[in-house]
């Protein structure tokens, strides 16, 4: 068992570089018998690391002072009763059982939606009989660096917009398409996968696919062969980003879903930090 030492200038990173960094030092080097040690003089710095396993300092974490951009919908339209939802889900409601003004202890509040409104992570059980839950999804593919591309608003992403792109470096892939104008509204025609796309992803070994559309299938879609695709690969599917106004780039991801046991999708406060200083 091999421990490397992680730290960080700013003795308030600590914690954070030794989780983020270990968990993309192990998939970046393949040592899966590597453990993650604390620094215990802040002198010693993630370089180190770096350095050790000759790993590219982008890859890992930012440092001191990163830009932080909001990606989930909610920071355009909040969850309320008119986000819009695919035609036929539950729609978003909430009530209080218990308030303040009422003479209660405390405010308490119930609420009820599809687990696939606004910004959301698909779960293979979704499409799959024998799909992994929400719940029961690694956090892996949710949380480290990714590429965002910009691609046309075409009805379907071919293999061809994805050529001579690094798809194994780094494994994690959102398309900023441009194609749904008014969130206000579910869209009736937005940029999807086409299935041969799909596949060539899962075949390169992607771990996380991302669009800022509803779905990764068009919405007339009954096969639904990209969710098929990417499912059976292995690859996340993250749905419903905002990508507005985000260059092409390299990026630190984090979208963690809610750990929703059995259930097919789960809502996400998605963020990209930049890797510039």
């Amino acid at each position: 068992m091999q421990t490397i030492v992680i730290g960080h200038r700013n003795p308030d990173m600590d914690s954070i570089c030794s989780a983020l960094a270990y968990a993309e030092l192990k998939r970046l080097t393949g040592h899966g018998d590597v453990i993650a040690g604390r620094a215990g003089n802040t002198n010693e710095r993630i370089d180190f690391v770096l350095e050790k396993f000759a790993v590219p300092a982008p890859l890992l974490i930012n440092d001191l002072s990163p830009r932080v951009a909001d990606v989930m919908q909610p920071n355009v339209i909040s969850v309320r009763a008119d986000t819009p939802v695919y035609p036929g889900d539950e729609p978003f409601s909430a009530r209080f059982t218990s308030s303040l003004a009422a003479g209660g202890a405390t405010n308490l509040s119930v609420l009820t939606l599809t687990p696939h409104i606004g910004t959301h992570v698909d779960a293979p059980l979704h499409t799959e009989p024998r799909g992994e839950g929400v719940g029961e999804l690694p956090l892996d593919p949710f949380l480290g660096t990714c590429r965002v591309v910009r691609v046309p608003p075409v009805p379907r992403l071919e293999p061809h917009h994805v050529e001579g792109l690094a798809l194994d470096n780094p494994r994690r892939l959102l398309f900023r398409t441009d194609s749904v104008r008014d969130r206000g509204r579910f869209p009736e025609r937005f940029t999807a996968l086409s299935p041969e796309l799909a596949r060539l992803l899962a075949e390169r070994g992607l771990l996380l696919v991302g669009l800022d559309t509803p779905s990764v299938d068009p919405p007339e879609s009954t096969g639904l062969e990209a969710h098929h695709a990417l499912a059976r690969g292995g690859v996340a599917i993250l749905e419903g980003l905002v990508l507005d106004g985000v260059a092409e780039g390299i990026y630190e991801l984090i979208a963690l879903p809610l750990k929703l046991a059995g259930l097919d999708a789960s809502p996400v406060r998605a963020v990209l930090r930049s890797l510039e200083g």
